[in-house]
C-alpha cells in the first residue's frame, strides 16, 4: 500500500516518519520519507493516528 504525506507550507529538511502499527512485520513497520510503501504482514484492519 502507497502512503504519501505533504507539509503546507513547505519546511526544508523537515524529516517524516512512518510507523504503520503493524509489529508482526517488523522492522518494515517503520519508514522515513514523504512517499513510502508498506505491506501489512496480516489481514485485519489497522486505524490511523495523528
Amino acid at each position: 500500500m502507497a502512503f504519501s504525506a505533504t507539509l503546507t507550507p513547505a519546511v526544508a529538511n523537515a524529516a517524516i516518519s512512518w510507523n504503520f502499527g503493524d509489529p508482526a512485520a517488523g522492522g518494515t513497520n517503520m519508514a522515513t520519507g514523504l512517499d513510502v510503501n508498506h505491506a501489512y504482514a496480516t489481514a485485519g484492519t489497522y486505524y490511523r493516528h495523528w
